[in-house]
């Protein structure tokens, strides 16, 4: 079939004959396609285990009372309502909550990490918690991982993806509630995006679907294969 064909199976291979659990972060602000992308991700690479951030948030929810953590009870565009402090003068009070929420439910994050390196079972996490900074992948020896952003460039492509979910869901997750916050997603989208760029993790514009699940494929095959092939012989 070719070269290219040739050595897109050999890395493939490669991957497969890792010792140690894959485990792909896949972050991206709302209603960018993350869990669309992590399932077909997923499936692609022959892992089972698939888990939300939004799961790991609704878990904490019935750990910590609404006192203790008000912004975990609170989406993650209006995560400011849930602020205990005074915003900082001259910060975005949007990007302020969505820190405050996202730095608690990291330590799920990093306990769902050391656990699947534990039990060696390879992982996709997707969610809008994924955020570059808050979670040190350097940190887990026991387990490849990989951290990766997908963003939507155009207003207008992004916005469709809610109307397509209000008609997925049967409108448990309406349109309008979307809209009318949308300036608040654009915004987290900006954030997480510029903290990626600062930090070398990679961005993945979404476009098509099978052409963003390529583009992701081949982030986390190329990342896992050139780190297997650094590591110091024996």
């Amino acid at each position: 079939a070719g070269a290219e064909y040739a050595d897109l199976y050999r890395r493939f291979a490669q991957v497969s004959r890792l010792d140690k659990p894959l485990i792909v972060l896949i972050g991206g602000t709302t209603g960018v396609g993350k869990s669309t992308i992590a399932t077909e991700v997923a499936h692609r690479l022959g892992i089972t285990r698939i888990v939300s951030t939004d799961s790991i948030r609704e878990v904490m929810r019935g750990i910590f009372s609404h006192d203790l953590l008000p912004a975990i009870y609170e989406s993650s565009f209006n995560a400011w309502r849930g602020l205990r402090i005074p915003v900082p003068e001259g910060a975005d009070p949007v990007v302020v909550g969505f820190r405050e929420q996202t730095a608690a439910v990291a330590a799920g994050i990093r306990s769902l990490i050391e656990r699947a390196a534990m039990e060696g079972e390879s992982t996709v996490i997707e969610g809008i918690h994924i955020v570059p900074g808050y979670i040190d992948t350097s940190h887990f020896t026991d387990a490849a991982v990989v951290e990766l952003i997908v963003a939507v460039a155009d207003e207008e492509s992004h916005m469709s993806h809610f109307y397509i979910r209000e008609v997925q869901t049967d409108g448990t997750r309406p349109f309008e509630r979307y809209r009318a916050n949308f300036g608040n997603i654009r915004t987290l989208g900006e954030y997480i995006e510029g903290l990626a760029r600062k930090r070398g993790i990679p961005v993945i514009t979404s476009h098509q679907l099978d052409r963003t699940v390529a583009d992701v494929l081949e982030r986390v095959v190329s990342t896992v294969v050139r780190e297997e092939e650094e590591q110091p012989a024996g």
